[in-house]
């Protein structure tokens, strides 16, 4: 299957998002199991109990798998690119050029807000956001990095890297009673991680971090990285490489099977399926 921008799996199967492409457009579309909607275009996709909530140009829509026929969807329009979005508590965070819109799933309500880097309105596509009970979490193609108060919208702090932010993401981590990690990731392949805004891991992996996979492989944490055109990266929890797998083409998301220790990737224009064995690879990163 080519053009795939996202996968996720729902009850054991995986759900795609997909590019359709003819000769004067293309759309985007939704694939699981025998069933397809067509889109505005998908990027990315999230799981939340039973609904499907996915970011596409211009709109968010919101499906419930277990009582769809069909993949029909309720829609909220937000004039947006949407490359990426965070959920809490049915509140909807997505990106566009320059600001953030935040839906409320619970009453329909859309709000837009400019987004301030570097001490000044954002002219930058923002390309990354994550979102806790407290906080908002931003970063543009400026390479700037801020932490919102999701109640004022006030800034917290800022940071500065060298490139565009492609990841970021939260999860919980409790060394010494501390709890919220924001992980971050660029460009150039820079990665840190984030607790009560103090910088407690900084790497460079000089690839480019698209989407970060978290695995459990014989009792160890490991990070499947998604690194467009550099292929597929395999790295300890502490991000030291592991090891690299080559691609033909572009990556932007790879479907995990944690059971059977696989991880395959998808190349955007070829179709080609990269398979991974992360079993062997933990086992040979064991006995070195």
């Amino acid at each position: 299957m080519k053009y795939i921008t996202d996968c996720i799996k729902y009850k054991g199967e995986t759900i795609y998002s997909t590019y359709e492409y003819s000769k004067d457009s293309r759309h985007g579309c939704i694939l699981w199991k025998n069933k397809k909607m067509k889109t505005s275009g998908t990027f990315s996709m999230l799981i939340r109990g039973s609904r499907l909530i996915a970011g596409n140009y211009n709109e968010i829509c919101v499906i419930d798998l277990d009582t769809s026929s069909s993949l029909q969807s309720t829609t909220y329009k937000n004039n947006a690119v949407n490359y990426y979005f965070a959920e809490y508590d049915g509140i909807i965070y997505s990106t566009g050029l320059g600001c953030y819109s935040e839906v409320d799933t619970n009453t329909g309500h859309t709000m837009e807000h400019p987004y301030i880097c570097d001490g000044k309105k954002c002219i930058h596509d923002i390309l990354s956001i994550a979102v806790d009970k407290n906080h908002i979490y931003i970063g543009c193609d400026g390479g700037y990095l801020s932490c919102i108060n999701r109640s004022t919208y006030e800034v917290q702090y800022t940071r500065a890297f060298s490139a565009g932010i492609t990841w970021l993401s939260t999860f919980f981590e409790v060394p010494e009673g501390r709890q919220h990690v924001l992980e971050v990731g660029t460009y150039t392949g820079e990665y840190a991680m984030i607790m009560d805004g103090e910088t407690v891991l900084q790497k460079n992996t000089k690839s480019i971090i698209w989407r970060i996979h978290k695995v459990n492989i014989n009792g160890d944490s490991y990070n499947v990285v998604a690194q467009s055109y550099d292929g597929i990266g395999i790295y300890t929890g502490q991000m030291d490489l592991v090891q690299n797998i080559p691609t033909s083409d572009l990556v932007y998301t790879i479907d995990i099977d944690e059971a059977k220790g696989q991880a395959y990737g998808y190349n955007y224009y070829t179709g080609e399926v990269m398979s991974v064995d992360l079993h062997a690879i933990a086992q040979n990163r064991k006995t070195k």
